[in-house]
């Protein structure tokens, strides 16, 4: 067996103990599981009636201080509950990057975090469950890395770097299987199940104002959390709106100074810098912003074994830039977009038929067969929801779950990366906002009108100067020249953009 994980961050989980252990890992024992994890992981035990019946691993951030001497405790006083229910309650309150092992009747589970931010991927013939495919045992990009689906899939984005990323639970590895969020992987089985939702998500316009007040209190607490537990913690702030919702429900803390923020950007042509510079000017907050630095080849090249090569684009190309930055827990605005029906287009409603075609063409991605394959068991297992619920998850478990999840193996270890929109009763109760109301995307002014109103003063995604006409003219001439520079990739960017609309 070779010395796997060769990289940070990584794990995996075997029937056979390990033959060594490579540096910066250690080996955890459980029910006859064998867990390699990087030694920065914190591992938790899950207890039942003080019977180990599991544990819980990665960066775990507990808001609600839910842990009971160390452990997790599983309340068994409902005998007629299920303790695999009662585990799947244990782990609605933690935040961060994590995956849950559990040990029941029923054999044994892995969860991972809400958008798999520390992934769950497996080989069910060798029975490894893993962070990533070239973490698993015996696993090579020689030997098991399929070229042919990678040229299918990747093609270059207008703007820069590659598109790589697949929806779906295939990977780029033969034989190896990703679990989508709100999934778990059954190792007797050796399949995936869903969990969550297990019925139709109730929505009502009556209980608006109640759910609303539900998502501020869960982020007032996540920052209350942050502020106990981190020295120096940064916000990223941009011209968007959901950094902003952050950065409002963060008001006490960004007024004192005890969060900074920080903006990626070389120059005030840049509408993110450009935004960022003037609200923290005008309202006297900390900020520091960070001029891009380019990843080496070799730096991508280890960017791409890290997170099983599914994250392209510019991340890779820029992910150095954020080594510059002076922190110990990095926030950012990931998962707001579930609140603004991202998948959503206009003449969509609640029975609106979709199916996996459907989903590649929103998701501008070719009509691949292993896509559409790897698709229609996850369609057979959402078919009793209404088309919002379809798209909303279809955006957090392949979006998140595929692209966003597993950058973070490749984020700078020392730091924790915080994404407070991807803590699940924020997430769950996002779900059942008013359809109507999340279309047109009211939920960031609401809770930046009801925290911290001075931040609407300034727009959003646009130049407050001059800039705003010449940055029009200047974006057009650059598309332009791309264009011509570049015209089978742009004639494949349009031909799927606008593919069956």
């Amino acid at each position: 067996m070779s010395q796997v994980p060769a990289y940070d961050q990584q794990y995996y989980l075997a029937p056979d103990p390990p033959t060594s252990i490579p540096e910066g890992y250690r080996h955890v024992e459980s029910n006859g599981w064998h867990l390699v994890v990087d030694t920065e992981f914190t591992v938790i035990p899950v207890v039942s009636e003080d019977d180990d019946v599991g544990l819980v691993f990665g960066t775990i951030l507990d808001p609600y201080e839910t842990f009971r001497d160390g452990s997790i405790v599983l309340d068994s006083d409902d005998e007629s509950a299920p303790l695999e229910a009662a585990f799947e309650t244990g782990l609605r309150p933690l935040l961060g990057r994590f995956v849950g092992v559990l040990h029941c009747g029923s054999g044994a589970r892995v969860y991972t975090d809400p958008i798999g931010a520390l992934p769950v991927v497996f080989d069910r013939n060798c029975r490894t469950v893993a962070s990533s495919p070239l973490a698993i045992p015996g696993v090579t990009h020689e030997e098991r890395f399929r070229q042919d689906l990678y040229d299918s899939i990747k093609w270059p984005l207008v703007s820069r770097g590659d598109n790589t990323w697949i929806p779906g639970t295939v990977t780029y590895y033969d034989g190896v299987e990703r679990v989508l969020p709100n999934h778990y992987l059954d190792l007797r089985m050796w399949d995936s199940r869903r969990f969550w939702p297990s019925e139709p998500v109730t929505r009502s316009p009556e209980a608006l104002e109640a759910r609303v007040e539900s998502i501020v209190g869960h982020l007032r607490s996540v920052f209350d959390y942050i502020d106990d537990t981190y020295a120096n913690p940064q916000l990223s702030l941009t011209a968007g709106k959901d950094s902003r919702t952050l950065l409002a429900t963060a008001k006490p803390l960004a007024k004192a100074g005890r969060i900074g923020m920080f903006t990626i950007g070389d120059s005030d042509w840049e509408v993110d810098r450009h935004i960022a510079q003037r609200i923290t000017r005008e309202l006297g907050l900390r900020w520091t912003p960070l001029s891009v630095i380019e990843s080496s080849a070799r730096e991508e090249r280890t960017w791409s074994e890290q997170t099983g090569y599914t994250v392209g684009s510019a991340v890779k190309e820029t992910y150095t830039t954020m080594w510059q930055l002076d922190a110990d827990a990095e926030i950012g605005g990931l998962g707001g977009e579930i609140g603004r029906s991202y998948l959503w287009q206009d003449g969509d409603d609640s029975d609106t038929e979709i199916g996996p075609r459907d989903i590649l063409t929103r998701y501008n991605k070719p009509d691949h067969p292993a896509l559409a394959a790897s698709l229609e068991p996850w369609f057979e297992g959402v078919s009793q929801f209404d088309t919002y619920t379809t798209l909303d998850l279809a955006h957090q478990e392949h979006r998140l779950g595929n692209w966003a999840g597993p950058q973070h193996l490749g984020f700078r270890p020392t730091v924790d990366h915080i994404r407070p929109y991807c803590f699940r009763p924020i997430i769950e109760t996002t779900h059942r906002l008013d359809p109507d109301w999340r279309h047109a995307d009211q939920l960031p002014h609401r809770i930046i009108g009801q925290c911290w109103p001075e931040l609407e003063q300034f727009p959003y995604n646009s130049f407050t100067d001059w800039k705003r006409h010449a940055v029009k003219v200047k974006k057009a001439v650059g598309m332009l020249e791309s264009a011509a520079a570049n015209p089978d990739i742009a004639a494949a960017y349009l031909s799927r953009k606008y593919r069956g609309r």
